[in-house]
Formats: C-alpha cells, structure tokens, sequence
C-alpha cells in the first residue's frame, strides 16, 4: 500500500524505517525518508515530525552534509509547526534556539 500512495500507508512505513521495530523491520533510516515523505508531502503531520527528526539526528543520512541535514530538519518541522504539531513546533523553538539549521533567534 505504501508503494502505491496510499499516505497513511507511507507515514507508517516511513516512521517504522526511520526507527526500526524489534526484529520484523530493520532500521533503514534512507528507505524511511522516502516513505515519510511521500506522505508528509500529502500533508501526513506524523511524518513531518519524524522527518524533522531524522534529518536533525542524522543517524542514517550520513551521506548528508550536516548543514543540509538541519535545513531539511527545519524545513519539516516549519511545515509540521504549521499544521498545529506541538512537537513540530517545540523542536522547530529548539533549533531557532541552538541556531541549528536557521540563524539563531530567541525570540522566534
């Protein structure tokens, strides 16, 4: 289901990829992304928040530059933030905080 669009389908894919679960699904952070955000591009809010997640601990997405890595955590958490995450939005304060992947700014 995943495979053929179906978003919610993809939100779990791509958070059980992210995180792995037990013995049945490996950890495969990069095959996670994909499927997080396909549905996070259909507006799947979960997938957002663990999208900003996975690209700010980076566990996985070595491949990335660390500075692309914070954008894109940003990017993801901005959108979440958006649609009323309050996760989105605390994780989203902490970067403006710690001037992670955006210039710092405490008032943000």
């Amino acid at each position: 289901a995943a495979d053929g669009q179906d978003k919610g389908a993809q939100e779990m894919a791509g958070i059980l990829y992210i995180q792995g679960h037990s013995d049945l699904i490996k950890k495969n952070v990069r095959k996670g992304v994909e499927y997080a955000e396909a549905a996070a591009t259909q507006g799947s809010v979960k997938s957002m928040e663990a999208l900003g997640k996975a690209f700010y601990n980076g566990t996985g997405l070595e491949h990335m530059r660390e500075e692309g890595r914070m954008e894109n955590s940003v990017r993801w958490y901005l959108a979440g933030a958006r649609e009323g995450s309050l996760i989105a939005q605390a994780d989203l304060a902490d970067m403006y905080r710690l001037g992670k992947g955006t210039k710092q700014d405490y008032k943000k």
